[in-house]
């Protein structure tokens, strides 16, 4: 009877645990997705840059359009590394030139390979710059006003690899100084300013857009009709009529699937692959005011007065108080920039804004990876360092919550596998300390304290492992399998932690992301400190079991 009562309570006292583990991730999805993130990015930088109308950003580099016609190109420095989770304030932005157009920017892009940029002014003119320097490729003008809709391609050179670039230009009937009958197609490359070729259309409206590789362009018009070109020549691989206007077209960046917003029907989102075939839709109930896609077109954002609609493997919306006015989402993430009267940061799937400025911005981005986000405000460029991580409320009552869960898992632990001899742990500690050593001396991809923190552990429970069996080449093997097991642990403990400080990523991605890497520094760092372990056991004679 004894021995059935103490079964009982041993079974009791798992599940606690099972229901407690339980709590937690019940616990993380709600505080995640429903509770606001009661904080604002740090590390604030401002640059005196009255009314900037246009901000385009690629990695770290960053270029702004002013009314005065003056685009001014930055560089956005490392910040300095701390061996807190807090990242010391990035450097203030190095401007690398000043281009004047002498006219009032209409639209600003930077190529994939952040080798050209392109910009289109009021009075019509199309310029193509170096990105290195400033300096003009070639000037255009179309005497009519135009939109550059993107540049496509990955090679830099103006010489032989020009033709890998392709500029699309895209002109409507609207808008214009004077009655201008139709709407115009223009393809680029930095070699020439003549257009490569042009395709005009009896439509009053017509937009279009490049894959990112260059190779393919994707143009609709106000009268149904959706083109899908080759690069190199103004003849369609193939066209069809979609029954509405369309509004709004997007392509991935292989050219391979695109997107298009008509403006009426059901649906009103289409997607089509390369050969023209509809592979899905969606339906948006309410006028689209513009279209977002990611580089695969994998996720698609639908843009209406008041809503911003997404749709992926998990769909989801954001209603604005009041009315949007400008939308900005980087292709890479899943980051979405809007503002009316306020400025909002969201993330894809929350319910409730990452953070909010409460005065309204001219213009704003972000870097591809959510990095940084950039304001036009009151005059100035603000510019905001988003991984600089802070404690946040509700996160942190969560963080409380797991560390009681993990310390009541470590007290069931049954004792006996725990060794007791003092030499074992001397080279155990001396490992760990190794390799915090190591950490910090190379690089990871976490904060130094994050590398720090994953190697110690490794090394110090793989070299544990390792030298407390019975002295046999096999225990090589089972500080290796540890470290592995402690790199995944490790690393989970330290997503949790970036999670409850502030990260934006949802709980489930920083355990994947996190945990992945943990597994290879587990192995990597396991199997050496486990032999050199296993080694200086051995020198100093002693057997430890």
């Amino acid at each position: 009877m004894k021995k059935k009562s103490s079964n009982f309570f041993i079974i009791s006292k798992w599940g606690i645990v099972l229901l407690l583990f339980i709590f937690q991730l019940c616990f993380a999805y709600y505080v995640f997705n429903y509770t606001p993130q009661q904080k604002n990015p740090s590390s604030l930088l401002i640059l005196p840059q009255p009314s900037t109308k246009v901000i385009y950003t690629i990695e770290r580099d960053l270029v702004t359009g002013a009314p005065d016609g003056t685009i001014s190109y930055y560089f956005l420095d490392e910040p300095t590394p701390s061996l807190l989770p807090e990242r010391i304030a990035p450097q203030m932005p190095t401007l690398l030139w000043k281009h004047d157009l002498a006219s009032p920017i209409h639209s600003i892009v930077m190529s994939p390979s952040m080798a050209f940029v392109s910009a289109s002014t009021a009075r019509g003119d199309v310029y193509l710059l170096l990105s290195s320097d400033g300096s003009l490729v070639w000037k255009k003008s179309l005497g009519r006003q135009s939109i550059v809709e993107g540049i496509g391609g990955t090679f830099g050179d103006v010489g032989a690899s020009a033709f890998y670039q392709t500029v699309v230009v895209s002109s409507s009937e609207e808008g214009q100084p004077e009655k201008t009958e139709g709407s115009m197609l223009y393809v680029f490359t930095p070699a020439s300013s003549e257009p490569f070729w042009t395709f005009p259309c009896k439509a009053k409206h017509m937009r279009g857009a490049p894959s990112a590789n260059g190779n393919r362009v994707f143009a609709g018009d106000s009268d149904g009709n959706a083109y899908y070109f080759n690069w190199k020549s103004n003849v369609p691989l193939w066209e069809k009529n979609l029954g509405a206007p369309i509004s709004h077209v997007r392509i991935a960046y292989n050219g391979n699937k695109m997107a298009v917003a008509l403006e009426e029907g059901n649906p009103n989102i289409l997607i089509f692959d390369k050969n023209g075939n509809q592979l899905s839709s969606f339906y948006v109930p309410e006028k689209i005011e513009n279209l977002f896609v990611s580089f695969d077109v994998n996720t698609v954002y639908a843009i209406t007065e008041r809503t911003v609609y997404g749709f992926s493997e998990k769909n989801w919306k954001y209603t604005l108080p009041e009315k949007i006015e400008s939308v900005f989402i980087p292709p890479h993430g899943s980051y979405v920039l809007v503002s009316g009267k306020t400025f909002y940061e969201l993330y894809y799937g929350r319910a409730v804004p990452l953070w909010q400025k409460e005065k309204h911005s001219l213009a704003f981005c972000a870097t591809p990876n959510g990095e940084f986000t950039v304001l036009s405000r009151e005059g100035n460029v603000e510019i905001y360092d988003n991984l600089n991580m802070t404690p946040i409320g509700s996160r942190v009552l969560w963080g409380i919550w797991f560390g009681i869960f993990f310390l009541l898992f470590i007290f069931l632990i049954p004792k006996r596998h725990i060794p007791t001899q003092k030499k074992v742990w001397g080279i155990a500690l001396l490992a760990g300390i190794s390799g915090i050593v190591w950490s910090l001396l190379g690089s990871t991809v976490f904060t130094p304290m994050g590398g720090a923190f994953i190697i110690g552990m490794v090394c110090l429970i793989s070299s544990l492992v390792a030298v407390s069996g019975d002295g046999s080449l096999f225990d090589i093997l089972l500080g290796a399998l540890a470290g592995v097991i402690t790199g995944v642990g490790s690393g989970t403990i330290l997503a949790i932690a970036y999670w409850v400080l502030g990260a934006e990523m949802p709980l489930n991605q920083e355990f994947f992301f996190i945990a992945i890497a943990g597994l290879k520094m587990g192995f990597l760092n396991g199997t050496v400190a486990s032999v050199l372990a296993f080694i200086v056991s051995r020198i100093i004679g002693d057997r430890f079991g």
